[in-house]
């Protein structure tokens, strides 16, 4: 499945796997793009486990933690769960 380039949305079973794209996520333009495409695969696809891959990702700002909290609170009101993976310190 492709939301859009930003992002690569596989399933593995029960569970999908979205892998961020971008390097540096910032800025309100980008966290718009993503929050929107996000938010679509949850209410379109309605998976019951979503892992979120940030392993190509070296840089995200605030605004990026702000929106993991409104994914893991929109999984969690549907029965849900979020995983976040491949942080880099």
């Amino acid at each position: 499945m492709t939301y859009e380039q930003i992002v690569d949305v596989s399933n593995v079973g029960d569970i999908f796997v979205i892998s961020l794209n971008q390097a540096s996520i910032g800025g309100i333009e980008g966290i718009e793009r993503i929050r929107e495409t996000l938010r679509s695969i949850v209410q379109d696809e309605q998976p019951r486990k979503l892992v979120i891959d940030f392993s190509a990702v070296c840089f995200f700002s605030s605004q990026m933690l702000g929106l993991l909290v409104d994914l893991w609170r929109r999984m969690k009101n549907a029965g849900g769960a979020l995983l976040i993976s491949g942080i880099n310190p």
